[in-house]
């Protein structure tokens, strides 16, 4: 009531008010289109459902394509009976893609057995991933599926060891939860022992992404290879001048790291960040070093003899940065230390966030663990609820392109998803 009268003061409409406004005012999709296609159909709500149904009208055809297994998105108003409601159910117009080319046999199995407790359920049967691709009728891959008696998100430690195993066997590994705090114990761990990790397809949450940078937003491992910069593709002799120093906006994106005492003339700072913002690309020469920077700690920069190698100059910079500022480059250190500073420039092939963050995802190997937030377990005694759930670890188990390993709970507010193995 509230929120409704505050959009009417102001004359903003949301989005819901968008798809009324539509189903009112417009009687044609924007272009006229010949044929719509809706893609992920599950997830339409009711009132979507109603305006690709009026639009569809004026069309020749409407396609709708999704699966009722993968509908995540029912406590936004998706149905995912919509697939199966008021559309004919002739050969002709209903057509059911039998083969899987993600999901091996073994996790199929379990998939199936875990989407068959949804109410309503409707049998979809499909065949595994086939082993060669051009022979799609051949043998199908079997795969593998773990149940985990020992990794729980109570044993970070375990479930790392496991991850580098996998990495370091050439697979890519997703780690999925139901809420993404549930994660911060594994991402602690991985920070500490320098395996990168991302989820490239939520690229603004800045937890899952923290060495990848974002618009305006400088990573740590941009930072880092800011300070690397004079070293850059270059290899020479100890003691050797650098054919380059460093640009305005390099050294700035460190400097404010850096502590003023015994290193920055007074206003050097200021002078610095005015200088990136004016020419971002201007060498910072010995000389422009020395007009913001104390004399003292450019010559310990240029003389210091381990300087001449990445190692040095990291250390030599991390000595000098504030002491609650040092943590920001602890995690891209760590990565360098494990598998050298290229290794921080490679993308990273261990995945982790929710189970809804990795819908149309994929990965060799699924780290997958069962455990709920209060509200999904007080959800879990309806019925709703239960389908719900089900349609979540479906999606979460189906991840998995060789191996999958299901985690133990870490408490009694869990699934046990064990029982389908």
């Amino acid at each position: 009531k509230y929120f409704e009268a505050w959009k009417s003061a102001n004359g903003l409409l949301d989005f819901t008010d968008l798809i009324e406004r539509c189903i009112e005012d417009v009687p044609c999709a924007p272009g006229t289109p010949d044929i719509i296609i809706a893609d992920e159909a599950q997830d339409l709500s009711r009132l979507e459902q109603t305006l690709i149904s009026k639009w569809a009208s004026r069309c020749q055809a409407q396609i709708l394509i999704g699966d009722p297994y993968q509908a995540l998105f029912c406590w936004r108003g998706a149905d995912p009976h919509y697939l199966f409601e008021g559309l004919p159910d002739s050969p002709e117009h209903r057509r059911l893609l039998s083969r899987s080319y993600r999901v091996p046999e073994k996790v199929r199995q379990v998939a199936m057995k875990i989407i068959q407790r949804v109410s309503g359920y409707m049998p979809i049967e499909y065949k595994a991933r086939p082993v060669n691709k051009k022979e799609v009728n051949g043998p199908v891959e079997e795969g593998e599926v773990i149940c985990s008696e020992n990794m729980s998100l109570k044993s970070p430690g375990k479930i790392v060891e496991a991850i580098a195993a996998d990495l370091e066997a050439g697979m890519t590994v997703m780690v999925e939860t139901t809420c993404g705090y549930m994660l911060n114990g594994v991402l602690a761990e991985l920070r500490k022992v320098g395996i990168p990790f991302a989820n490239p397809w939520r690229k603004k949450n800045g937890v899952w992404n923290p060495i990848r940078s974002s618009g305006k937003r400088i990573s740590a491992r941009d930072r880092l290879m800011h300070i690397l910069a004079p070293h850059k593709g270059v290899a020479r002799a100890e003691g050797e001048d650098p054919p380059h120093m460093w640009t305005a906006r390099e050294f700035n994106s460190f400097a404010s790291l850096l502590m003023s005492d015994h290193t920055f003339i007074r206003g050097g700072k200021t002078k610095m960040a005015s200088l990136a913002k004016s020419n971002p690309e201007c060498e910072m020469s010995i000389g422009l070093l020395l007009e913001i920077m104390e004399p003292e700690f450019v010559t310990k920069l240029l003389e210091l003899p381990d300087i001449a190698s990445p190692v040095g100059m990291v250390e030599f910079m991390y000595q000098k940065m504030l002491t609650d500022k040092r943590s920001k480059l602890d995690f891209p250190i760590a990565i360098a230390k494990r598998g050298g500073f290229d290794h921080l420039m490679d993308k990273p092939k261990c995945f982790v966030g929710t189970i809804h963050s990795f819908k149309g995802a994929e990965s060799d190997s699924v780290y997958l663990f069962p455990d709920l937030s209060p509200s999904a377990v007080k959800g879990s005694h309806t019925q709703h609820g239960r389908d719900e759930l089900a349609r979540a670890f479906y999606v979460g188990v189906t991840r998995a392109r060789t191996k999958l390993t299901i985690c133990r709970g870490s408490s009694r507010a869990a699934v046990n998803l064990r029982r389908y193995c």
